[in-house]
């Protein structure tokens, strides 16, 4: 969203050459009736992925002319998120995945989708390292699926830990929190189901 309107939301067509990046006139333009935190696109099922700070979990059509076109993951108050609903993550794979922050209650969620449906996976909050309490107030987040190094061979989840001084961003690995992914990802692999991880909190 822009500073200057009322939630705006512009859409740029984006031209190339060589090394030089040129953003063009915008060929969207949506009108969110409240703050938007985090954006992501899925470059597979051609969606995006908005998280409305005290409203849902959005997505919405690549092709959507309107922001009446969107449909909610999950909601504030009725659902299982609690404001400030912050950034989001894609996970493309066999069940493509949304990863979102719930910073009311420094927690994170996860959906899955499968056709046009979208189910609540997975709750979990994050421990410190050492144990000097949870990650909270995640403002932002990312995860990659895939060999990182020893220490993330199978990836990482990277989450903004804000009330730390100063605010640092904790890098978790993939298969201690989310065993059902690699797995998924690499059924040959065995024993993942059975982990017991420092870093995994309560899930639902």
């Amino acid at each position: 969203p822009d500073n200057t309107s009322a939630r705006n939301i512009y859409e740029h067509a984006l031209t190339r050459s060589t090394n030089t990046v040129s953003i063009g006139a915008a060929v969207r333009t949506f009108n969110a009736p409240n703050v938007v935190e985090g954006m992501v696109h899925d470059d597979v099922n051609e969606l995006w992925y908005l998280s409305q700070e005290d409203v849902a979990l959005t997505s919405l059509d690549s092709s959507a002319t309107t922001w009446a076109d969107r449909v909610n993951l999950d909601t504030v108050g009725a659902g299982n998120l609690i404001a400030d609903v912050e950034d989001v993550a894609v996970i493309n794979g066999p069940t493509p995945r949304v990863i979102v922050s719930s910073q009311g209650d420094s927690s994170y969620h996860v959906y899955g989708r499968n056709g046009s449906a979208w189910a609540h996976e997975k709750r979990f909050n994050i421990a410190r390292p050492g144990g000097s309490g949870l990650v909270s107030d995640t403002d932002g987040l990312d995860i990659h699926i895939g060999n990182l190094g020893s220490d993330f061979p199978y990836g990482a989840l990277i989450v903004h830990d804000a009330t730390q001084d100063p605010s640092r961003f904790v890098m978790l690995p993939v298969e201690e929190i989310w065993p059902e992914l690699i797995e998924e990802r690499l059924p040959r692999y065995v024993g993942f189901a059975a982990l017991t991880s420092l870093w995994k909190g309560p899930s639902t």
